[in-house]
Order: C-alpha cells, then sequence, then structure tokens
C-alpha cells in the first residue's frame, strides 16, 4: 500500500500505464474465452478492477488531505513559536 501512496504522489503516471496494462490483460482474458462466457468473465474482470481502483484512490486522496492538515498545522506551530 506504501509503493501505491509513493508513487501516486512521485509518479502518477506510472499507476495510470498500470491501469492501462490490467484493462488490456482483462480485454485479453475475455477475448480469449468464447462467448457468451469471455465477455461475462471481462464484466466481471473490470467491475472488481474498478472497485479496487476507486478505493485505492479514495485512500490516497484521504491521507493526502490528512498528511497536509497535519502540515499546515505544523507550520503554523513553527511560525507561532518563531513569533513569541
Amino acid at each position: 500500500m506504501a509503493a501505491h501512496v509513493a508513487a501516486f504522489y512521485e509518479k502518477p503516471e506510472l499507476l495510470t500505464s498500470a491501469q492501462r496494462f490490467l484493462q488490456r490483460g482483462i480485454e485479453a482474458i475475455g477475448d480469449a474465452i468464447p462467448p457468451p462466457w469471455g465477455p461475462r468473465i471481462e464484466f466481471v474482470f473490470r467491475e472488481i478492477g474498478g472497485l479496487i481502483w476507486l478505493q485505492i484512490t479514495m485512500f490516497v486522496l484521504v491521507l493526502r488531505v490528512v498528511l497536509s492538515i497535519i502540515a499546515a498545522m505544523w507550520r503554523f506551530g513553527l511560525r507561532r513559536e518563531r513569533g513569541l
């Protein structure tokens, strides 16, 4: 999980590339299996994958907000100490 946070913060394009790679893999699996099961399996994988990426994204956004608030409080505390 820490790697996801670091990648989102430092190199968000890596997560985008990984997501595209996974989507192409899901499509390849769906195309390799004959209908009607191929499209069904592809749909299930996409839904599960979408939920996982959504949860990771929400976690990262919440983490960034929390860390930003902590950093702002830290800076405010340092300014206050220097002012006294």
